[in-house]
């Protein structure tokens, strides 16, 4: 699925999240929630990491085609690292393709 990950992130008002007087995209949010460290996962594989890593790096494509386990792993991870606001919001972009992932 393709989605664009340059939409910003907007509040409960629907005024754009920002942060350091920038504007915070979905990009912003899933590449930080992928390359973050979890306290649950201090033995996670490097493989692992390697692959999370790979996939944030991907999302700097324009519009990258990603597959639904991917989409998933975002989700979970976009899930552990943020609140309710930006969980909220990010799951509503990642779902607006038609397909709906569940709850992570």
């Amino acid at each position: 699925m393709k989605i664009d990950f340059g939409k910003m992130i907007m509040d409960i008002k629907d005024r754009p999240i920002q942060r350091d007087g920038k504007p915070v995209t979905l990009l912003d949010v899933c590449q930080e929630a992928l390359i973050a460290s979890y306290q649950d996962e201090q033995n996670l594989p490097s493989a692992d990491k390697v692959k999370r890593f790979k996939l944030a790096m991907k999302l700097n494509g324009a519009e990258p085609d990603l597959e639904l386990e991917e989409l998933a792993l975002i989700k979970t991870l976009v899930g552990k690292g943020f609140g309710p606001m930006i969980v909220g919001r990010v799951y509503s972009e990642l779902e607006s393709g038609g397909q709906l992932f569940g709850t992570a």
